[in-house]
């Protein structure tokens, strides 16, 4: 029997087109949803760069102190307080790109945005205007740089959005390619602390950053999480408690509890084991805990509105990704598991979760 090829290749190429996803089945309201959320997702660069010209701009705080019955401020009120950084001194800046930076922080609900009317400065004149105020929302307030005393996410952003560190997100498809090496040393040619310890700058924002993340969630931790109530002995492995010389690769000091907190992050599995095995031979041998605070990914991720779910979680994972060594990742409960269990550890449990942290525990018995 002949067989016609020409034909059959017309029809398997129009199989295989059926088989490629597209966007083509989807209509009206639902297409113009997801191209808008495209489109989001493709200029998300900006949200980051205005928020950390923001903060070098010192506008959180100006907005903090605004007084007043209204307690906002204009986009030329804001710009009359910025200072120079070079001289100390006020700084003559365009309060209309000010404006355009701060109105992109509105729509991100960072500050928010008003419209009042604003009476002529001639007394002569009964004309009036309007003008756009803006207010700090409750987001807007973690970006506050305020004394050491008050948590803030301002270091930690500018520490990310930092020339060095961004860098590495160049050589991301690299590394997938070649994953011999981390990002950041394919960006740099050492790893992240290396390159740290000669650059001082760089080493204060990315410590300082550290230090306003733990105490903007540990309060909420010890709130949520009562397991230190009868430890009698805490060691805080890679912690600020009272120093104790030592490497956690090769020992860790004896207690009735261990502490870990955004350490296991930053090492592969095979790290991991190492260190908890130290942490299960620190502790009595009648029991004890290891007490880890970490992201916790899902194992599944679902869709959920945009902007909701556990983004950070996986932000913070690809972040590992490019600034740490190789193997360094967020695990999920299944992956905490496997590790506590070659180290030694009988169970690993979620007791609480605070944002995108979870408090685990790791127990000998």
């Amino acid at each position: 029997m002949a067989v016609n090829s020409s034909t059959n290749h017309a029809q398997a190429k129009k199989e295989d087109h059926h088989e490629i996803p597209s966007r083509h089945g989807i209509h009206g309201e639902q297409d113009a949803a997801a191209r808008h959320a495209a489109m989001r997702l493709a200029t998300m660069i900006a949200v980051p760069a205005a928020l950390k010209a923001a903060i070098e701009l010192g506008v959180f705080e100006i907005l903090a102190k605004a007084c007043g019955p209204r307690k906002s401020l204009t986009a030329k009120e804001i710009a009359s307080q910025v200072l120079q950084p070079d001289s100390g001194g006020l700084s003559v800046l365009n309060d209309r790109y000010l404006e355009r930076i701060l109105r992109l922080l509105a729509s991100e609900h960072v500050v928010c945005e008003s419209v009042v009317t604003v009476a002529s400065e001639s007394s002569s004149s009964s004309n009036s205007s309007t003008e756009r105020c803006y207010a700090l929302q409750p987001v807007g307030t973690y970006f506050v740089r305020g004394d050491e005393d008050v948590a803030s996410l301002a270091l930690l952003l500018v520490q990310l959005q930092d020339r060095d560190f961004i860098e590495p997100w160049h050589h991301l498809s690299a590394t997938v390619l070649d994953d011999s090496t981390d990002s950041f040393r394919k960006a740099h040619g050492e790893s992240a602390f290396e390159y740290m310890s000669h650059n001082p700058r760089l080493e204060k924002i990315f410590n300082a950053s550290m230090g306003h993340h733990s105490r903007l969630y540990m309060q909420d931790v010890l709130r949520a999480y009562h397991g230190f109530q009868d430890v009698k002995c805490l060691v805080d492995v890679g912690g600020g408690v009272e120093h104790v010389g030592g490497y956690m690769f090769e020992s860790v000091p004896s207690g009735d509890a261990i502490f870990i907190k955004w350490v296991l992050h930053g090492w592969n599995d095979s790290g991991c084991v190492t260190i908890l095995r130290n942490c299960f031979n620190a502790l009595p041998a009648s029991g004890g805990k290891v007490i880890v605070v970490e992201s916790v990914l899902p194992d599944l991720v679902l869709q959920f509105e945009f902007g909701a779910g556990p983004t950070v979680e996986l932000r913070i994972d690809l972040m590992m990704l490019s600034y740490a060594s190789v193997g360094a990742k967020e695990r999920t409960l299944h992956e905490f598991r496997q590790i506590a269990k070659v180290a030694g550890f009988i169970s690993v449990s979620v007791v609480a979760t605070i944002d995108f942290l979870s408090v685990l525990e790791f127990n000998k018995a």
